[in-house]
């Protein structure tokens, strides 16, 4: 490749990825919290070294945003935002270990192309930290690789390590495949004599530390959740729709073009400089370990994102693979439909930050429940007369589970916010950590005409919606139904309550 052609690479790639940033900076910008960001936010205004759910660099992140941008959806959004372009640049250094400078820039464009690597930093999730800190991992070993004595890859690969474990128990499915893939390629193994290797491994795997004394302090409590109480652990066919979601969400034709790139990256000697067949085992064991997992997961919560780091890896050989073969016209080919698709998953997100646009996606079956309700509920409490106390702290304010009450914590900036003991705090592992905050209600019994208590109300489609109400009136003993705000079309019902002596009995909202 001439240099002019690697200009032009380039010049492409800084003009995407530019104008991806400008709109993921909007979208940052006017985008409502997703619920769990919210919960992020509320772990970062309560720090500690790990939490029921998380290891806590989500937290630390999203408390460092809004301290220096302020208390607000981009000041929570903005490191991740930084971490989504750092990763992009990683998919580059990477990929120029595998090729020339021009398919280094092509392969962070067609990374950029994938939609959910593109909006990658928009919401402050772990994912955009386990994504930074995976890439950083591979790089750095790649790094150590190819000179075993290199102090800079070794801190690379430790800084990656160190993140990671930070950042999501999940970072244990990249060390599983990091370690297969070192073990079954000579020339990592090679590096294995070396003692730098070794050393920036066990640095990293001190970051683990804060994890496991939270556990061992709280029963395990995370380590089961995430390993053994959210997952049922027994077969279930619902796995065979990873395929026909990772094709949609990787788009067709680049998701047919990275398994070519997988296959031609296998097939390559396994004794070249460059590593082609690391990559492959390093990629093709997230691939089919997911896979396999997948049969035997969590069913009720989502993880399509979950290989998104084995995609964004292939991509970096993906310019290898095209040019090798000679066919750049499947790349022009691709590209296209890509983007077709990066377009439409933008475009979802711009009608989600506007109330007009939340409606319209409810209406046709794609309702944001996630985002949206909270400002609507804000907007509700600020109109009450007991508004004012709750600020002074003289009136209390219980919300129904911890969805609603992380995002209304942070919209109403109150932190010490109670909720009600609710089964989706236990389904999402939260509810230990409501009670380590002290911030789980209990009800006295006594009527005091200055507590309220806002929960969702799903309707007649809420399968538990009898059996919660009759613990709930147990426990309140008088509730007087004050104001229902209907949310995105009547989508969503947000009920307002005021607790009252228990004479006056326990008014309910209609089914």
């Amino acid at each position: 490749m001439n240099r002019s052609d690697s200009q032009r690479s380039r010049n492409r790639y800084v003009l995407l990825l530019t104008l991806l940033l400008a709109g993921k900076i909007a979208l940052a910008a006017t985008l409502p919290l997703f619920v769990d960001e919210a919960f992020y936010w509320w772990e970062g205004q309560h720090l500690a070294m790990a939490y029921s759910d998380l290891p806590g660099l989500t937290a630390w992140l999203s408390r460092l945003g809004v301290a220096v941008a302020g208390n607000s959806e981009f000041g929570l959004r903005w490191p991740f935002l930084l971490l989504g372009v750092g990763s992009s640049l990683l998919v580059v250094r990477i990929a120029r270990r595998l090729g020339t400078p021009a398919q280094a820039w092509r392969a962070g464009s067609w990374a950029l192309l994938l939609p959910l690597f593109a909006t990658l930093g928009v919401l402050a999730l772990p994912d955009v930290p386990l994504m930074f800190a995976t890439l950083l991992c591979v790089d750095g070993w790649l790094g150590l690789r190819e000179l075993p004595s290199s102090r800079h890859a070794a801190l690379c690969f430790s800084g990656g390590l160190a993140l990671g474990a930070l950042a999501h128990y999940r970072f244990g499915l990249v060390l599983l495949a990091g370690a297969l893939a070192i073990l079954l390629d000579p020339r990592s193994r090679d590096a294995l004599r070396r003692p730098l290797p070794w050393v920036g491994a066990m640095a990293g795997a001190l970051a683990w530390l804060p994890l496991a004394i939270f556990n061992l302090q709280h029963g395990e409590a995370g380590w089961r959740f995430q390993l053994l109480e959210r997952h049922p652990w027994a077969f279930h066919a619902d796995g065979w729709w990873q395929l026909p979601i990772q094709l949609l969400l990787v788009t067709p034709i680049l998701f047919m073009l990275l398994l070519a790139t997988l296959r031609w990256l296998w097939r390559r000697p396994a004794d070249e400089q460059r590593p082609a067949r690391f990559l492959a085992l390093c990629s093709g064991a997230l691939l089919l370990g997911l896979l396999v997992l997948g049969f035997f997961a969590d069913r009720e919560r989502v993880s399509f994102h979950w290989p998104l780091p084995a995609w964004v890896l292939l991509c970096a050989a993906l310019p290898g693979w095209l040019d090798a073969v000679s066919s750049r016209w499947l790349g022009r080919m691709a590209a296209p439909f890509a983007g077709i698709g990066l377009v439409a998953v933008f475009s979802v997100l711009a009608l989600t930050a506007t109330s007009s646009g939340r409606s319209w996606l409810a209406a046709h079956g794609l309702s944001p429940n996630g985002f949206s309700g909270w400002r609507e509920a804000a907007a509700m409490l600020r109109k009450q007369p007991e508004w004012p106390a709750l600020q002074r702290g003289e009136a209390a304010l219980v919300v129904g589970d911890f969805k609603l009450g992380a995002e209304l914590a942070f919209a109403l900036d109150l932190p010490r916010l109670t909720v009600l003991d609710h089964p989706i705090n236990h389904k999402h592992g939260r509810a230990l950590q409501l009670r380590l905050w002290d911030l789980e209600a209990k009800f006295d019994g006594q009527a005091t005409g200055s507590r309220l208590l806002l929960l969702r109300d799903d309707g007649a489609g809420w399968a538990e919606r009898d059996a919660f109400y009759a613990a709930l009136c147990d426990q309140a003993s008088g509730l007087r139904l004050r104001q229902m705000l209907l949310v995105d079309g009547g989508a969503q019902r947000l009920v307002l309550f005021e607790q009252v002596p228990a004479s006056q009995g326990c008014e309910l909202p209609p089914g």
